[in-house]
């Protein structure tokens, strides 16, 4: 079940929405009515999304929006109102609203399509945290591992290096990236690994560790073991994933059991040789078997103190030398192991591999290595790798096999993980339902696409990628794709960039465009949403031609009414004159003031109706105040500020003037200044009357409020909001009213020079 939170300052209006929105039982929906209670809710208990009229006291739904958004709480939010100005939506989507809804129409398919939006909402919402979360999981683990983790592009060279490299080679971050590997292998290797890497692109190599020495930062060599795998084509890698790790130690193991063994066998041979010499010289044959002993001492002490298991067997399986870490491994004794055929079970599945994998040492091929899984004396299974040297005698009989094994069970387990996370977010990133292209920033060209991209292009994903938008003609006009690129130069990111673009079968279609720019390794590239808003165009020029047909219906009305309005108050003073009966005179006096109402409400329709048709400008505050003066009332104005604000500003000021003359009851002077507060411009407007009383503050901005015609304020109001600028009523009652009209950041600026 979605859980909700609707606000609403209509109380009927969410009693309404709650009944629609639960009636399937898949939705829970709280109602409040102010955004303020909201606020102090989300404090104690959170939601799935958060439903927001626009227009309401105190804190608007915008506002509401933007303090939701600054407290870091990226919950779906959609703008629910009746307010339809262009300005509101952009403001609200700008804010980080997730979808501005229309209220009015039938009301069935209108909160059908809200619990639409709910649920689109609350499922992208979720694949972004799934998103955030895989990522950085799939990061930590990367950048956490012990082993170097590469990725060599298609060409060669290291598109990825994990931190690992700067850790154990030294190297600064970012030094190798872009680099061929090749340049940093021992010369005496180097025809070795640029083979290996060569069997790895043409998949002959499916996994088989090479040895070799790998130059650090500080020129020094050290021994490494690396394993490669193709991953050409996969999406977020396309490349050859190549896993390293240092084996200095196990090497020198190696090298030194070697040593020891081939000492053994010299002793071995030369006692033989002279094995009549030494029975005639006993001196000398205690000598060299001391000798022997002593080295017999240094293999033994060397082969026990290594982590790794090192075993030596016969061809038949029968152990003649273990470690003690062998032994801890297995939970075994020597006695248990040596002198037995000690064969730990083996899975089904590698049992012929292991059998070809000795089979493969030959005296031209002695050493090998190999990774499989092993069944544990407890009965666990775990992952084991081991690398075997084949011994032979001179005619090339198998004499013993020598094996050093290490566990990797917990290595396998985190290659799986991370398996595991790529596959979620490549499914996460072809789930999304708007089109995702990521390119190439240079050439433009793409690298990756999901799903939705091929279905609004028209074009399959071979045809997409390596080609750009422009080659292919998604782009309807040239310019606009060079207008596109050079605000992504400059700015870094691109958000509701609005563009015509044509899918492979020649429809055109209106397209919404964001866009980002991001680095993947030393490449910079540009990822873009891109979604079909071509219902929306439609729809809302459709709007605009009934806004326009409406606007000439209510003209023609007003027009009329007005007329007629005209013809009955001119007869009621016509039969005044008459001199009727007083009972008649004042039917006719009412009727006369009715029809003084109703004119003053169609005057009001006309003004209403012109709000935000004209374009705003800038305009200077005591110039408007200087103009808007009354006669009779001393003006103080240190204001020299300009606002970007809708021409009938003038109308603002007129009306408070007029207000404190009317209501002041005993004004002679108003106070015009601006300071600024956070950012933002704050212009009051004082004067010395009797002030506005404590209940009345948020009442007067409304509509039919008063005792004249109840407009004004409620007009003022709604003319600062078309550019987003506020006013409040902060005066203390009795010592005169104060308004404060809040400007934004970046609709002010100090005025310099003469007024335009």
């Amino acid at each position: 079940m979605v859980s909700v939170l609707y606000v609403d300052d209509e109380s009927d209006l969410l009693a309404l929405g709650k009944l629609f929105l639960e009636q399937d039982g898949s939705f829970s929906v709280d109602i409040l009515p102010s955004a303020r209670e909201a606020l102090l809710r989300l404090e104690s208990k959170q939601y799935d999304a958060i439903i927001s009229d626009f227009q309401m006291p105190g804190i608007n739904g915008i506002e509401f929006l933007h303090r939701v958004r600054a407290s870091g709480n990226t919950i779906p939010f959609i703008i629910f109102t009746g307010r339809s100005r262009e300005e509101i939506v952009i403001q609200a989507l700008n804010e980080g609203a997730d979808f501005y809804l229309q209220k009015g129409g039938e009301p069935v398919s209108q909160f059908a399509e809200l619990q639409h939006k709910i649920r689109m909402a609350v499922e992208r919402h979720s694949i972004g945290k799934a998103l955030r979360e895989n990522e950085t999981r799939f990061r930590a683990l990367i950048e956490n591992a012990s082993d170097i983790i590469r990725i060599l592009d298609r060409e060669g060279r290291i598109s990825f290096d994990g931190t690992a490299a700067e850790r154990l080679l030294g190297y600064p971050p970012g030094f190798t990236i872009g680099r061929n590997p090749l340049e940093f292998i021992h010369p005496d290797d180097f025809e070795t690994v640029k083979r290996d890497i060569a069997e790895v692109y043409n998949n002959t190599n499916i996994g088989i560790p090479t040895e070799f020495r790998i130059r650090k930062a500080d020129g020094s060599y050290t021994y490494v073991e690396s394993r490669a795998k193709n991953l050409i084509g996969v999406p977020g890698i396309d490349g050859i994933v190549v896993t390293t790790r240092i084996i200095d130690e196990r090497k020198n193991a190696e090298e030194a059991k070697l040593k020891s063994a081939e000492e053994l066998h010299a002793a071995y041979e030369e006692l033989l040789a002279s094995e009549e010499e030494l029975r005639h010289n006993v001196e000398k044959r205690t000598r060299q078997e001391e000798e022997l002993r002593k080295s017999e001492e240094r293999y033994r002490n060397v082969v026990e103190d290594q982590t790794e298991f090192i075993s030596r067997f016969l061809p038949d399986g029968m152990h003649v030398f273990v470690n003690e870490a062998y032994c801890r491994y297995f939970g075994l004794n020597r006695g248990e192991i040596l002198g037995h055929r000690f064969r730990p079970a083996i899975p089904p599945g590698d049992q012929e591999r292991l059998k070809r994998f000795f089979s493969s040492l030959t005296p031209e091929h002695p050493v090998d290595s190999i990774e499989h899984r092993i069944i544990m004396p407890d009965g666990s299974v775990r992952w084991q790798r081991w690398s075997d040297r084949g011994i032979f005698d001179p005619a090339g009989n198998l004499i013993e096999y020598q094996s050093v094994g290490r566990d990797i069970t917990e290595h396998k387990r985190s290659e799986e993980e991370l398996r595991a996370v790529q596959e979620k977010y490549t499914k996460a990133f072809l789930a999304v339902p708007d089109a995702i292209t990521i390119s190439d920033l240079d050439s433009g060209r793409f690298i990756e696409v999901n799903d939705a991209a091929t279905a609004l292009f028209g074009y399959s994903r071979d045809e997409l990628i390596g080609k750009s938008a422009s080659e292919l003609g998604i782009w309807l006009r040239e310019e606009d794709r060079a207008a596109f690129i050079d605000q992504l130069m400059k700015h870094g990111r691109i958000h509701g960039y609005e563009v015509v673009q044509r899918r492979k079968s020649g429809e055109l279609y209106d397209a919404l465009v964001n866009a980002d720019i991001l680095t993947i390794g030393s490449r910079q590239c540009f990822i873009a949403i891109t979604r079909d808003i071509t219902e929306r165009k439609r729809t809302e020029r459709a709007m605009a031609e009934t806004a326009r047909k409406i606007e000439i219906l209510t003209s023609i009305t007003r027009h009329d009414v007005a007329n007629q309005v005209t013809i009955l108050r001119g007869f009621a003073r016509i039969a005044l004159k008459q001199k009727p009966d007083p009972g008649i005179a004042e039917l006719l006096l009412k009727i006369d003031t009715a029809g003084s109402t109703i004119a003053r409400q169609i005057a009001f329709t006309r003004t209403y109706q012109e709000l935000g048709v004209h374009t705003p400008g800038w305009y200077r505050i005591r110039e408007i105040a200087t103009q808007q003066k009354p006669e009779g009332i001393t003006l103080s104005c240190t204001c020299d500020a300009e606002i970007f604000t809708d021409p009938m500003i003038e109308r603002v000021f007129f009306n408070l003037f007029e207000n404190a003359v009317r209501h002041g009851e005993r004004v002679t002077g108003i106070d015009v200044r601006c300071r600024t507060d956070s950012g933002r411009l704050v212009i009051t407007f004082e004067d010395d009357g009797v002030g506005i009383p404590a209940d009345q503050k948020e009442t007067i901005f409304e509509k039919g409020y008063g005792r004249n015609t109840g407009f004004g304020l409620f007009l003022a109001r709604e003319i600062l909001a078309i550019t987003g600028i506020a006013i409040h009523e902060t005066g203390i009652p009795g010592t005169g009213a104060r308004f404060e009209i809040t400007v934004p950041a970046g609709m002010y600026r100090i005025a310099e020079g003469p007024a335009k």
